[in-house]
């Protein structure tokens, strides 16, 4: 990935190290130093990769988790709606003042909400049209939804079984965005509004989210569905590669990993492993849910916890072994 790509992951996974060791600091000796620079991380990270709000809400479980078990519940309200003030006013802060600088106009960054208009278009059916009531906004769907489906690019498309869906839906996801529904909705904007480059990308951004709003409710279930398809998706590239072999390999070395976690928060000493090995199960899960709700789990958006599950299981591994040979000594005196 660092020799072949300059993407923003380079940048998000180095950070998303650091990230967690400043975080797993605080959970452990609840630093004032460690939380600021984890939220000062999160606050270049989500400016960096919108994926990376996860670290935010790493970040904030962890203050009230901390606070609770502290028995300081009222302060750890406080103190993570604080943090999440900040960063979220200076991310937006920074957002708007880039675009002053760039484009003259104090504004969000456009066009992010395409991620979930992809999803709505990859679930959707053709009669879905009717529920969208702006007639405008109607006929651009249909325009993208006839060519998405005519070159197989939606759910419908996919055959039958697991591995072919998720196959699917990773090999058509840009086909769906990039190819198609970005062009035909931004061209249609340029050929009938004027505007500058901000007030088309707020126009383009009104389409996607009238989309968004009257289709997705009426294909929960077939959006449910690709969502935890998904998910299982995503937890087998965080840890290994999808193919038939792998599969299985993953489904045993989480049931290893969650016996192994079990085991160390059970057994006196191993409490500082448990919070490493537990922060990674639940920055793991946080990841790929997030990746699942909005696109496709390649590696690249799931490999930020990959190293830290093998470093956890290696310690979990290496605790239990020197445990055993503990009592095996002790036994024999």
């Amino acid at each position: 990935m660092y020799s072949n790509s300059i993407l923003t992951e380079g940048i998000a996974i180095s950070l998303y190290l650091l990230f967690f060791r400043y975080l797993l600091e605080y959970c452990i000796h609840q630093s004032k130093k460690s939380l600021l620079l984890s939220s000062i991380l999160v606050f270049i990270m989500i400016s960096t990769r919108k994926q990376m709000f996860v670290t935010l809400a790493l970040l904030v479980l962890c203050i009230l988790i901390v606070n609770i078990v502290h028995k300081k519940a009222f302060r750890g309200i406080l103190v993570l709606s604080l943090c999440t003030l900040a960063i979220v006013g200076s991310a937006t802060l920074l957002d708007m003042g880039y675009n002053y600088a760039l484009r003259g106009n104090a504004v969000r960054h456009t066009n992010d909400n395409r991620f979930i208009t992809t999803m709505a278009f990859y679930t959707a059916e053709r009669s879905d049209a009717a529920y969208i009531n702006d007639e405008e906004v109607r006929d651009v769907f249909l325009e993208v939804y006839d060519v998405c489906d005519q070159k197989g690019y939606l759910k419908h498309s996919a055959e039958e079984g697991w591995f072919n869906r998720v196959t699917h839906f990773g090999d058509y996801y840009d086909c769906i965005q990039i190819n198609t529904m970005g062009p035909i909705i931004t061209q249609y904007v340029q050929e009938h509004y004027e505007g500058g480059e901000v007030e088309l990308g707020k126009k383009v951004d009104q389409i996607m989210s009238t989309i968004n709003i009257s289709v997705m409710p009426h294909n929960a279930m077939n959006i449910l569905g690709s969502f935890l398809d998904n998910v299982l998706s995503g937890l087998i590239t965080t840890v290994a590669k999808r193919n038939i072999l792998l599969n299985w390999y993953s489904f045993f070395i989480y049931i290893i990993y969650i016996l192994l976690l079990i085991w160390n928060i059970r057994v006196r000493g191993h409490m500082k492993t448990a919070i490493l090995a537990g922060l990674t199960l639940l920055a793991i899960i946080g990841n790929v849910t997030l990746v699942s709700l909005v696109i496709f789990c390649q590696t690249r958006y799931t490999i930020y916890n990959m190293g830290l599950f093998y470093i956890c299981l290696i310690i979990m591994l290496y605790n239990l072994i020197r445990h055993e040979h503990r009592l095996h000594v002790t036994s024999k005196n």
